[in-house]
Parts: structure tokens; sequence; C-alpha cells
């Protein structure tokens, strides 16, 4: 079994939800008295949140990527940071690493396509709706492929692509992290009823939700 490091505490409470799920998930697959194999880093939300008001990426870079480094020198296969807004890092964290960083906005893709989504809302912090490296990122890994024929492939299933609707300004006000009940998975059953949206256009043009949380 691999090793799933975590970089957490961006809050601890959406770090709960990580550990559980992975745990939770891993015993769903092995049974048995199976749980995930895992190591952690925890930072002090506060020096972050902080540094993310007064705009200091680049100081927040240094910190993830030692935090990283910390995982990895640990034992971690893998990492996982706990935190979509700290995503702005990422790929400056990946750079410094010898193992794979698993980069949420592709799993969140990845899933976007099973469900066969094309028009997703995005929810969380006011970085993660309002910089690209989140959107951005997710409209990249759902663009349909570009093919030189017209006649469609065989075997191969539609093609999604994402179109993003973003909430109004007035929902748009929490800058840091968003209250743990308010998060939600994504999925159609989501359309126009996330407790953020009530009364928001966009939330009734949307198949369903990508709830970021922090």
């Amino acid at each position: 079994m691999k090793t799933i490091g975590l970089i957490g505490g961006m809050t601890w409470h959406s770090t709960l939800d990580y550990y559980r799920f992975l745990n939770e998930d891993v015993h769903r697959r092995l049974g048995g008295s199976h749980c995930a194999s895992i190591v952690m880093t925890s930072v002090d939300f506060d020096e972050i949140e902080k540094l993310q008001v007064a705009g200091d990426w680049e100081r927040l870079t240094v910190l993830m990527t030692d935090a990283a480094l910390k995982t990895e020198a640990a034992g971690a296969d893998l990492l996982l940071i706990c935190a979509n807004t700290m995503h702005r890092t990422a790929d400056k964290v990946a750079a410094a690493l010898s193992i794979p960083l698993v980069h949420i906005a592709d799993a969140t893709a990845a899933e976007i396509r099973r469900q066969g989504l094309k028009t997703v809302g995005l929810l969380g912090t006011r970085y993660t709706m309002e910089m690209d490296f989140y959107k951005g990122r997710l409209e990249k890994k759902t663009r349909p492929e570009r093919s030189h024929s017209r006649r469609k492939p065989a075997g191969r299933g539609p093609r999604h692509h994402l179109q993003g609707a973003r909430p109004g300004t007035d929902s748009r006000q929490i800058p840091g992290g968003v209250p743990e009940g308010h998060r939600r998975p994504s999925g159609p059953r989501g359309r126009g009823r996330h407790p953020r949206l009530h009364g928001d256009p966009a939330a009734d043009k949307t198949d369903g939700f990508a709830d970021s949380g922090f």
C-alpha cells in the first residue's frame, strides 16, 4: 500500500474530511481492518490566512514547499494539498518534489467528465473563484480534444466541455473559508439548490456544483 502525504490545517475542519474520506475509501475497497497509510504535515492557518489577505503568495509558496518536503521526507509516496485555495502554489510545490502531487482540479475534472456535466458552478473562497489557477485548469482538463476527422472515433463516448458559472458578487463576499456546513459534493443533484446560491441566476444555469470549500 502506498503512503499518502497530506498538507493539512487549512483549515483543520476540512482536513478532517480528507482524512475520513481517504480511510473510508480504503476500507471500502479492501475490507477487513484496512485503513489508509497516511503521513501529514499540518500548518497554522492563522499565518496562512494573513498572508493570503496580504497577497504574499511568494511567502505562501515557500511555506507550502517546506511542508511538502517535510511530508515527502516522512515517507509519502504522493502528496495532496488539503485546501483548494492553496493550489495557487501547486505547480511550484510540485517542481520541488520527487513524488507526484495530485492536483485537486485534475481529480475534479475527471469526475465532471465521468458524470457528463457540461456547465458546472464553482463555489469556494474568493481566491479560488476569481483567480485562474483552479477554474482555468478545470477548463483545460475538460476541453474537447481536437480531431482531424469529422467522424466520431470508434469506442469513444461523448466529449464534454466545462463552462464555468460562478456566483454573483453578493455570493463572493467571504474572502477566506467557506463555512463547514455549506460544503457539498459536486454532482447533478446540486443544480440550483446550493444554500449559498439562493436567488443567484448562475445557479439555474448549472448541471452541478464543484464546491471547493476552503
